[in-house]
């Protein structure tokens, strides 16, 4: 740190995750959708390492993949769909994200 003379620029998950939902996610789940992923997110924050081992992005694909998870197991729509524009969901947070690595929604 001292190296660095303590100036650590850190990107986060959420602004990732505020920004796929206000494009991508349909009005009607928007709200419960993104507090969820958000919910989820900082939860991660609780496992030793794992923000330091994944990026960001991933991070918070994988806050929206759980948190659209958990509206499809109460019965309720996701609000958005698999493929957008004729490409997976998740390639909207980062085309770096492999398919291989998050599963689909439904």
């Amino acid at each position: 740190m001292e190296t660095l003379q303590f100036d650590l620029d850190v990107e986060l998950p959420f602004n990732s995750i505020k920004s796929f939902c206000s494009k991508y996610v349909e009005e009607f789940a928007k709200k419960q959708l993104l507090s969820k992923a958000i919910e989820i997110c900082i939860e991660t924050y609780k496992i030793p390492f794992l923000n330091l081992n994944y990026h960001p992005k991933i991070i918070a694909a994988v806050s929206i993949l759980r948190a659209a998870k958990f509206r499809h197991d109460n019965g309720l729509e996701v609000g958005f769909s698999d493929q957008i524009q004729s490409h997976n969901w998740f390639l909207w947070i980062d085309s770096g994200i492999e398919g291989t690595e998050i599963e689909s929604v439904t």
